[in-house]
């Protein structure tokens, strides 16, 4: 095989020869398969004509015609997709038809295969990678394409209105006004006149309309076609004198132009006293006396051409509205997709947006979560929203606002509080919530840093997985005070409780974040790959039996040079992983000793095993699995994932620290496709005991998917365990000791 080129050798770091496949050999070896039967086509060619053929019978068609498959990039599809470059049957085409680059065979359109088949007979020219409409309409010249139906958008900008005014029609121009008839200027009537009107005839919400400042401002296009249209009537020689005297006679309006009474008809002034004409209706936007109330907000319908298009809501917290700006917020139907959605988001703005203290934040803050919540469906139900409305803006005050009562101090006293708990955002705590938990977290709903729930959204959100819009980082800092108290966790203040030695991961994105929590601590080492640790020896190894990428491996092939890996390392385990194994630290800026324990004295033989009936300290690791081969974020590879190499690793050094007795237990966590009982269960359980659970934050409550499996590998040795036996058991502990 050497002389072929097939196969070489070199020297290990032990000195000894060892042959390894060279690129050339490795490529020579051909896997072959041996059928147990005789081969079956999977589809069989008919003798149909082309209208009936399907996509696999078009495909062999054009290959038994002399056509050939070409993939093309997006940059040469673009002119290919001209017309001018579509094939025309004769004598000199190049018959190929194409395909884009990454798509499948399944996003090829048959209606194209049959028009390059028919090619001599329609004798048209069939352009390349064109829409479905664009063949049928060859094949069919009456085709019409259906027209396609306008989805319903979110807009997250501060006014929705003004997010859709490049999608309103353009206004048409305004007619060009006629010159004023020479005539003698008529008198405007007087108070009599206008007096002798009767009420009947006056517009029914004329008298209950108040034009919204700030709405106002925001509809001027639309006021503005109903002002023209009126004012060009009143200046325009042929309309009637009807027509302009009720902009005369209403309070507060003047006209430009004195009244003209039309031809043939007699001045206002020479009308009889009992002689009254109509008026006509006027138009509104908005009708603000058919506002509905939501607790000290209201709700207002908006119009438009006297159909309902959407909502507006006005907040009155006084804190909001200063200075003359009017806190509001409108969205259309076709903006939130529905009447009902609109009125839920308007009133969720109002609900979790009460507790801010300026318009700004209550615009610019709460307003882009209701949209995001809206578009993962996470806005309760009116009904909720309707029991948390606001009846009393004093309730709403944030903690740091409420200078006479304190919240928290309520809470901790065992104050009684009513229905609707006078301080309270979150409502009443449900069933075995600590009171000082409880408000805990209403700071921090004050605050803005927790999502504003209901107590039945949380009740829900505790059994049933949610949308997922975030959790902040500052519950961190809240579970680990919590935990303190509860005994669960070690306390800052105390420094000889928890100490990080090492940290290690390969990620450079990763390593710059634990350089700077190591930062406050220059005992903790920083590691990148963990294969590092290994002998020289090991590393070599395992690069020399890492598989080809695919296609050159099929999957299956893949995944068994994986398994050989592993079970290389498993069996070589007591030799790769010394005592006195070290690597590289970035921030000490040398090589440090691998294992936390070695760094306890200056002696680097002060093992666990050593120290029996010594107080030493508990040592624990603590790892992540790759969660991209076990998640549908990743491609499914599972164990046929370069993870592998890493995961065999860190599975073997549990191994032999727990039968050196060096380490106590192991946490890790996954996804929950990932085999914990089995992986953990299969190499450990002659010497650890395995216990696992699927456990998630929106089995706290929270409104957050994100199950994860989370297992703990037992040194029998040296530690027993007293927890509960199933799973289910362990997960439901595990809750109790937050909620």
């Amino acid at each position: 095989m050497s002389e072929r080129n097939f196969a070489e050798s070199s020297s290990n770091t032990v000195g000894k020869d060892v042959w390894k496949l060279t690129e050339s050999g490795r490529k020579a070896i051909v896997t072959c398969y041996e059928t147990a039967a005789k081969a079956v086509p999977v589809l069989q060619l008919r003798d149909v004509p082309v209208a009936d053929m399907n996509k696999y019978e078009l495909m062999m068609a054009l290959s038994n015609a002399g056509w050939s498959m070409r993939v093309v990039s997006k940059k040469e599809s673009r002119a290919l997709r001209e017309e001018e470059a579509g094939y025309m049957e004769g004598p000199d085409s190049k018959k190929e038809w194409y395909v884009l680059t990454g798509a499948t065979l399944a996003s090829v359109k048959p209606l194209y295969l049959k028009l390059l088949l028919q090619a001599g007979e329609h004798k048209k020219r069939v352009p390349h990678l064109a829409a479905v409409s664009v063949y049928q309409q060859l094949l069919n010249p009456g085709f019409v394409p259906r027209a396609r139906k306008r989805q319903a958008i979110l807009a997250g900008d501060p006014d929705d209105w003004e997010a859709l005014q490049d999608k309103k029609p353009a206004k048409k121009r305004a007619r060009k006004r006629l010159p004023a008839a020479k005539a003698s200027a008529a008198p405007v009537a007087d108070d009599a006149t206008v007096a002798a009107i009767p009420d009947d005839h006056m517009p029914a919400d004329a008298a209950v309309v108040e034009e919204h400042p700030n709405t106002a401002a925001v509809h001027d296009g639309e006021d503005d076609e109903f002002s023209d249209s009126s004012s060009s009537s009143s200046s325009s020689s042929s309309s009637s004198t009807s027509e302009s005297q009720p902009l005369a006679g209403r309070e507060g309006l003047e006209l430009s132009e004195p009244a003209v009474p039309a031809d043939g008809q007699e001045p206002l002034d020479t009308l009889e006293a009992g002689s009254v004409r109509e008026l006509p209706a006027l138009q509104h936007t908005r009708v603000m006396g058919r506002s509905h109330p939501f607790g000290l907000c209201f709700l207002t319908p908006r119009y438009k051409d006297k159909t309902m298009t959407g909502w507006q809501m006005s907040c009155t917290k006084p804190a909001h509205n200063v200075d003359g700006r009017k806190c509001t917020k409108e969205v259309s139907f076709r903006v939130a997709g529905s009447a009902g959605m609109c009125r839920r988001m308007l009133k969720a703005w109002i609900v979790f947006g009460a507790s801010v203290d300026t318009k700004d934040d209550h615009l610019h803050l709460v307003w882009p979560n209701i949209v995001k919540m809206a578009k993962e469906d996470g806005i309760p139900d009116e009904n909720e929203l309707d029991f948390n409305m606001p009846e009393s803006w004093q309730a709403w005050e944030s903690p740091r606002r409420v200078q006479d009562q304190d919240v928290t101090g309520q809470l901790q006293q065992g104050a009684p509080v009513g229905r609707r708990r006078q301080h309270s955002l979150l409502g009443d705590p449900l069933p075995g919530t600590p009171e000082a938990v409880h408000a805990e977290m209403e700071q921090l709903a004050a605050q803005g840093l927790v999502p504003i729930t209901t107590p039945v959204q949380r009740a829900r959100q505790k059994f049933t997985p949610g949308s997922e819009y975030g959790v902040p980082a500052f519950f961190a800092v809240f579970i680990g005070d919590a935990g303190a108290q509860n005994g669960t966790c070690a306390s800052r203040e105390d420094e000889d409780a928890c100490v990080f030695r090492r940290v290690s991961d390969k990620d450079s994105l990763a390593l710059e974040v634990l350089m700077g929590l190591a930062s406050h601590d220059d005992t903790c080492c920083v590691f990148g790959d963990i294969a590092d640790r290994l002998p020289q020896f090991a590393r070599d190894w395992i690069e020399a039996a890492m598989p080809l990428p695919a296609p050159s491996m099929s999957s299956a092939e893949i995944k068994d040079a994986y398994a050989d890996i592993k079970n290389w390392i498993l069996l070589h385990k007591e030799n790769l992983f010394s005592d006195s194994a070290g690597s590289w630290c970035y921030k000490h800026k040398q090589v440090c000793p691998a294992h936390p324990l070695l760094s306890i004295g200056d002696d680097a033989k002060c093992l666990a095993s050593s120290l029996q009936g010594v107080n030493r300290p508990l040592m624990v690791n603590v790892a992540g699995v790759s969660c991209t081969p076990w998640s549908s974020e990743g491609a499914q590879e599972q164990t046929a994932s370069a993870c592998e190499v890493p995961h065999s690793i860190w599975l073997a050094e549990r191994v032999v620290r727990g039968s050196r007795n060096q380490e106590d237990i192991a946490f890790v966590e996954c996804t929950p496709k990932y085999p914990m009982e089995d992986t953990l269960g299969r190499e450990l359980g002659s010497t650890h005991h395995v216990v696992s659970m699927t456990f998630g934050p929106e089995h706290l409550g929270w409104p957050t998917k994100r199950l994860r499996v989370m297992g703990a590998a037992i040194n029998m040795a040296t530690c027993v365990w007293l927890g509960p036996g199933s799973p289910q058991e362990i997960a439901e502990d595990f809750a109790a000791k937050f909620f």
